[in-house]
């Protein structure tokens, strides 16, 4: 009736090609131009989001860089600059930091700790383990546990100390920046110490000059290294003869007459 077709049993045949397609008509290719468009819009705003996210930190990340730059080299730093430097690290989100960054943290935490500008190193030390945490590989971070542990220990060098000393030995036995430091730590602790650690205090130190760090051999020597000065000498007899050489004219420019350096004579040469 009425033009419908009728299958026996009274049901209406219904077939999907009784409309008109939608790929015909148009309707199906819109609708997947359209969610193309909208992935697009999406991607571009989630690349706009995380640029907008990113480059915070990473002007952060640059102002750490400087900051733990200007530090190693020495360059001092008054009260007021302490001041803005600590308050620029506090601002800082452990999680949101990159593994690489930790470890300028952990110097301008170090330098804000030696200049007691915090009351206790419960920063520092926090800094740290997150940084070991990223980054077990870090020699530099080990010194930094094992100075903690040297500055809240009531009694000897315990074995978890030499284990901290031991692995900023291992990971990181020929990096300058991290000798300098190391050495005066070491050495004022020296007859505290095993003999296979004091065995590469000594060598340390003879690495220094070799290495021409004759100021800061010079130092230490003076320093720390004071106690132990004729160890430490009868290790620099392996050190080549230009290097023992400049090292002892920077003892005499000093007025350390009384240092002997092997193999090198305490009288100054003649200028002609």
């Amino acid at each position: 009736m009425g033009g419908e077709h009728i299958e026996q049993g009274g049901s209406r045949k219904v077939s999907i090609f009784g409309t008109k397609s939608l790929v015909s008509s148009g309707l199906f290719r819109f609708s997947w131009s359209a969610a193309v468009r909208t992935l697009i819009a999406l991607l571009a705003l989630f690349s706009i989001a995380w640029v907008a996210s990113s480059v915070p930190s990473y002007l952060a990340e640059q102002d750490l860089s400087e900051s733990a730059r200007r530090i190693l080299t020495g360059e001092s730093y008054g009260d007021r600059q302490l001041s803005s430097l600590r308050a620029r690290v506090d601002g800082i989100c452990l999680n949101c930091v990159r593994s690489l960054a930790f470890n300028d943290l952990v110097v301008i935490r170090l330098k804000l700790a030696e200049s007691k500008f915090s009351e206790t190193s419960a920063d520092l030390a926090t800094t740290a383990d997150a940084a070991l945490a990223r980054f077990p590989a870090g020699s530099f971070l080990w010194l930094v546990k094992y100075w903690l542990q040297r500055q809240s220990a009531a009694g000897g060098i315990s074995s978890r100390d030499l284990s901290m000393l031991r692995q900023a030995y291992q990971l990181g036995p020929n990096e300058g920046w991290i000798a300098v430091r190391r050495s005066p730590l070491v050495l004022s602790s020296f007859n505290s110490l095993p003999l296979d650690l004091q065995g590469r205090a000594l060598a340390e130190f003879a690495d220094l000059v070799r290495g021409g760090l004759y100021l800061d051999a010079a130092n230490i020597l003076v320093g720390p290294g004071w106690a132990v000065r004729e160890q430490l000498m009868n290790r620099i007899a392996l050190v080549p003869d230009g290097d023992r050489v400049t090292f002892a004219k920077i003892l005499r420019s000093r007025g350390l007459d009384e240092i002997t350096v092997p193999s090198v004579s305490d009288k100054p040469a003649r200028p002609f």
